[in-house]
C-alpha cells in the first residue's frame, strides 16, 4: 500500500455518475448566478433602467436590430455599465485562476499571493516606478507592479527548486 503525503498526489478513482451530474448542476447554477448578477449590474445604478430597455440596447449593438429611442439610456448601458460589468467578471475570473495556479504550484491549498511574496513584489515594483519617475506614463505603475510580482514569483520558484522544494503541509 502506497502512502502519499501530498494532497495532490492521491490516486485517481473514477468519478461516480451522480457526482458528475452534481458537478454539472453546480456549474450551470454558477453560470446562471453570474448572468443574473451581470444583468442586475447593468440595470441598477444612479439611473435604474428597465430590463426591456437593456434588451433593446443590447439587441441594437450586438445583433443590429432597430435602434433604441432614448440615446441617454443607450449611452449609459453600452458605454458605462456593460464595460464595467464585463471588467468585473473578467477580473474576478482572473483572480480565481491565479489563486488556483498559486495553490497548484506550491502544492498547498493554503498558498496565496501574500504568503509566497507576490504582493510585496508588486508593491516594490510600483514604489520603484513612482520614485524613479516611470509612473508618469499611463500604465507605468501598473506595468511595474506586474513586473515586480512576476519577478518575486520567479525568484521564489527558483529558490524552491534550488533547495528541497516546497514544504508540503
Amino acid at each position: 500500500m502506497t502512502v502519499h503525503t501530498d494532497a495532490f498526489a492521491r490516486p485517481h478513482a473514477p468519478i461516480p455518475r451522480t457526482a458528475r451530474r452534481s458537478r454539472g448542476r453546480v456549474w450551470r447554477g454558477a453560470a446562471a448566478a453570474v448572468l443574473v448578477i451581470a444583468i442586475l449590474g447593468v440595470m441598477i445604478g444612479s439611473v435604474t433602467i428597465p430590463l426591456e430597455t437593456i434588451g433593446q440596447v443590447m439587441g441594437a449593438h450586438v445583433f443590429g436590430s432597430p435602434a433604441v429611442t432614448d440615446p441617454v439610456h443607450d449611452q449609459i448601458i453600452w458605454d458605462v455599465r456593460v464595460p464595467r460589468v464585463l471588467a468585473g467578471v473578467l477580473v474576478g475570473t482572473a483572480l480565481a485562476v491565479t489563486g488556483v495556479v498559486i495553490q497548484a504550484v506550491v502544492r498547498n491549498p493554503l498558498g496565496d499571493h501574500y504568503v509566497i511574496g507576490v504582493t510585496p513584489g508588486a508593491s516594490l515594483g510600483a514604489v520603484a516606478a513612482i520614485v524613479l519617475g516611470a509612473g508618469l506614463s499611463r500604465f507605468g505603475v501598473a506595468a511595474a507592479a506586474f513586473a515586480g510580482a512576476l519577478a518575486a514569483f520567479a525568484g521564489i520558484v527558483a529558490l524552491a527548486r534550488r533547495g528541497r522544494g516546497w514544504h508540503r503541509t
